[in-house]
């Protein structure tokens, strides 16, 4: 969002919906989704501007320097369409992943009352199907596509 604030506008209510583990990066997150919501056509510079103006500059300097994955998103320098929808498959990615993880707990927890081989089969569908997307996503990472 900090490249490309554009892609607030068609994944906005899933990046507010989704859990944080780090509260500085929670409030970086609202920060940007309500200076976004204020003024929907912010560009990254503006938006920059905006969160220094609100004391969350320092932290959206921080994670634009710490990111070391190279989305596409996370370029200025992509093009909107490919930023979306890269945008896009990854935000599917992180909700298909806390599905995953949230049924992982409750299968395991299944299995170490049941022992049954039906709930041991279901754990490990649920940590293939997290591996798959879990390399899916790290695919489009590193990808260097010139589309």
């Amino acid at each position: 969002l900090l490249a490309h604030p554009a892609l607030a506008d068609a994944h906005g209510e899933t990046l507010a919906a989704l859990p944080l583990a780090d509260p500085g990066q929670a409030r970086l997150r609202d920060a940007i989704l309500a200076s976004l919501a204020m003024a929907p056509d912010l560009e990254s510079a503006a938006l920059a501007h905006n969160l220094a103006a609100s004391g969350h500059g320092a932290l959206a300097a921080k994670t634009t320097k710490a990111n070391r994955l190279r989305f596409s998103f996370t370029r200025p320098e992509t093009p909107i369409e490919i930023a979306t929808r890269d945008f896009g498959m990854v935000i599917e990615t992180i909700v298909a992943r806390t599905r995953i993880n949230a049924e992982l707990e409750t299968a395991t927890a299944r299995l170490c009352s049941s022992f049954a081989e039906a709930d041991f089969g279901h754990q490990q569908a649920l940590l293939a199907e997290r591996v798959e997307i879990d390399s899916a996503m790290m695919r489009l990472a590193e990808s260097l596509r010139d589309d």
